[in-house]
């Protein structure tokens, strides 16, 4: 383990020399049209941290406020939909089935998407590994992988970062060693006594932030909530929705001039009488569609015209989806709108983010849990397995029915060519889960009656080679 040590979180700037001020020399400046000076409006706009979310005003907009909850749930929910596929193809097919089914046991797909969920809520998450302490150590000791053997893994736990806190007060300071910069210990808020190593936790971030601003955040060391982000965006929307909800509430009022009514509620039970009379005049109309009024009454209707209100709350939820790069048909369930307008371009877009996401936040993770799997499973692990994130688009029956010709015409061809074996296009068709009935039995059954083929096939005599009908038989003769 590398140099750990206390560190000072603040950060100075030098000050300039008395008398002295900073200069810009790259901003542009117009003295006759005011831009860059300081009659210029725009050089008194600043970015400041404007929403600090506690965790309780984060709860609340998680569970009452739909949109944010879709906008916290929907990519871990993406991210783990489809999951993965093994390319295990050099790999025993029944410890690959074996692997599989204790990655089930362990709940591995919905601890992933629940550890991811806290983080984009709170702003960190961790997945503190179960194991066995007698192989692994305390739970404050590194981790060596090497040791662990044979049933050491026995449990995932998921703890957000509001009670798994990092002990600021200690950090990797080595630049040569793993976790340079990040806390060496996680402990929990009544457990002061308790310590955990990083290298038992598997991290999972929400909003990243830079080093320092991580350092003084309200759980340091771990990220920010990525509704921080959207936060403005999310609030003007609210507003808009709220407004037009009040103005649909007044599109239709009712007026009735009533002669000497001022006078009239002046009078003992004055209001109480006009609120009879005309909550009476309201029902008959309601139910007759007929008005009843004195001779010095009158009666008008205004309506409001809402032209524009639509086009107006369709620029604040695209504002929401963009802040959120999440694509509007995703995050409120709406159809694209437009001319020839389908939203895939979009969804395609979105989808390319969705998989760099599963690339920088789970495969770092994946591949230390997937070695603690193996030998929990085995007690050694295994060198040449690998795997590939399924697509997140689904095929139709057409598209599924063209793609499994085009791969059965390039077996065939690969097969005529003597480029792969029987056993080998069965193996994929097993993997890609074609058949259901193609079992690990059967495809070590297949390999062996293939390895005998192929001994058989090396014992026979070779074939004379055939003569070439082209050649003069003069020649023939004078070659042997």
């Amino acid at each position: 383990m590398g140099q750990v040590v206390k560190i000072q979180p603040q950060r100075t700037v030098a000050a300039p020399p008395a008398g002295e001020f900073f200069k810009q020399l790259d901003a542009l400046q117009n003295f006759v049209a005011n831009l860059g000076t300081g009659s210029d409006r725009r050089m008194h706009t600043e970015y400041t941290e404007q929403f600090q979310l506690d965790d309780r005003t984060l709860e609340a907009l998680y569970v009452e406020n739909w949109v944010a909850g879709a906008i916290v749930d929907s990519v871990p929910d993406d991210m783990t939909r489809e999951w993965r596929a093994f390319d295990a193809s050099q790999a025993d097919p029944a410890k690959l089935e074996q692997f599989i089914q204790f990655e089930t046991d362990m709940d591995v797909v919905s601890k992933f998407n629940e550890a991811l969920k806290w983080a984009r809520l709170y702003g960190g998450a961790g997945i503190i590994l179960g194991l066995d302490e007698a192989q692994a150590g305390a739970p404050d000791e590194p981790l060596d992988i090497e040791r662990l053997g044979e049933g050491c893994l026995t449990h995932l736990t998921v703890i957000d970062c509001t009670r798994l806190q990092a002990l600021p007060d200690w950090t990797q300071l080595d630049p040569t060693k793993p976790g340079f910069g990040e806390p060496e210990y996680y402990t929990l808020p009544n457990a002061a006594t308790f310590k955990i190593h990083r290298s038992r936790v598997l991290p999972f971030y929400g909003l990243k932030l830079p080093f320092y601003q991580k350092q003084r955040g309200r759980h340091a060391y771990w990220g920010a909530s990525v509704l921080r982000r959207v936060m403005e965006s999310l609030i003007a929307k609210d507003l808009a929705m709220a407004g037009a909800a009040n103005l649909v509430t007044e599109s239709s009022v009712d007026v009735i001039k009533y002669k000497g009514l001022t006078n009239f509620l002046l009078q003992p039970g004055g209001e109480e009488k006009i609120q009879t009379r005309f909550a009476l005049a309201k029902l008959l109309k309601s139910v007759n569609n007929v008005m009843l009024l004195d001779e010095d009454e009158s009666f008008e209707q205004h309506t409001q015209a809402f032209s524009g209100l639509s086009d107006m709350l369709k620029e604040f939820k695209g504002e929401v989806s963009g802040a959120a790069r999440i694509p509007v048909t995703r995050l409120y369930g709406v159809a694209a709108s437009g001319l020839n307008a389908t939203g895939e371009g979009d969804m395609d877009n979105y989808h390319d983010t969705v998989r760099q996401d599963q690339t920088t936040d789970y495969n770092p993770n994946l591949r230390i849990l997937d070695k603690v799997m193996q030998r929990s499973l085995w007690g050694s692990e295994v060198k040449d397995w690998g795997y590939k994130w399924l697509p997140l688009t689904q095929e139709s029956d057409s598209e599924k029915a063209t793609a499994q010709q085009a791969r059965s015409a390039r077996d065939i061809a690969y097969l005529g060519a003597g480029v792969v074996d029987e056993h080998i296009v069965a193996q994929q068709l097993y993997e890609d889960g074609t058949y259901t009935n193609i079992t690990p039995e059967y495809l070590e059954e297949l390999k062996k009656a293939v390895e005998e083929a192929n001994k058989a096939e090396a014992l026979l005599p070779a074939a004379p080679a055939a003569e070439d009908p082209a050649q003069p038989a003069e020649d023939r003769l004078a070659l042997d």
